[in-house]
């Protein structure tokens, strides 16, 4: 299973923390939980990009490996 976001392809390291704000301020890997806060359990539908900053749904971040990206795609015709 593949985790990144489905505007710009960002691939979270593990280390990256969210914050769940405004409700307890917890900081946690969104992805370790499947977006649940593990301090007071609020279940976070959307999920923001650090790198574009666009928020998607939480479940549209993960991806079972036989798709593509369609960046990827671009990247491997553009270099034939």
């Amino acid at each position: 299973m593949k985790i990144y976001c489905p505007k710009c392809h960002f691939e979270p390291p593990p280390s990256l923390h969210w914050m769940c704000e405004p409700q307890c301020g917890c900081k946690w890997n969104t992805f370790s939980t499947h977006g649940i806060c593990p301090k007071c359990k609020k279940m976070w539908h959307e999920t923001q990009c650090p790198s574009c900053q666009f928020w998607s749904l939480h479940d549209d971040w993960y991806h079972d490996g036989s798709e593509v990206p369609e960046k990827e795609m671009e990247e491997t015709f553009s270099a034939n």
